[in-house]
C-alpha cells in the first residue's frame, strides 16, 4: 500500500507524474494540489478537466489586465498592506539584480 507523499516536493512531484497538463500550467498544478492536499479548500475546488481547463483564459491574462488596471489606468488600487509588500518586493528585486551587474 503506497502513502500519500508528506512534503510539498513528493506532492507536486506526485502530481507532474499523473498529470501531464499541469507540467505546463502553474494555475492547474496549484488547482490539482490544493484539491489533493489541502482538504479544508478542497471540498470548494470542483475537478476541472485538463482539455476543459486549456480553453480558459489564462492566468497571466488576467494577472496583466489587473496590473494594466491598477498600475497604469491608476483604479482599484490593492491596500495599503500589498502595495507595502510589493513596493518591498520590487527594491529587493532592483537591489539583486543590481549586484548582478556589477
Amino acid at each position: 500500500m503506497s502513502r500519500d507523499p508528506e512534503t510539498v516536493i513528493d506532492r507536486v512531484r506526485q502530481i507532474l507524474r499523473d498529470y501531464p497538463y499541469a507540467r505546463d500550467n502553474d494555475v492547474y498544478l496549484y488547482i490539482l494540489y490544493l484539491r489533493k492536499y489541502d482538504k479544508d479548500i478542497s471540498k470548494y475546488i470542483n475537478y476541472i478537466p485538463a482539455d476543459v481547463f486549456k480553453n480558459a483564459t489564462p492566468f497571466e491574462s488576467v494577472s496583466r489586465a489587473r496590473r494594466h488596471i491598477q498600475n497604469k489606468e491608476g483604479l482599484y488600487k490593492p491596500s495599503k498592506n500589498v502595495r507595502r509588500g510589493r513596493r518591498i518586493k520590487e527594491e529587493t528585486y532592483r537591489e539583486f539584480y543590481a549586484k548582478l551587474d556589477d
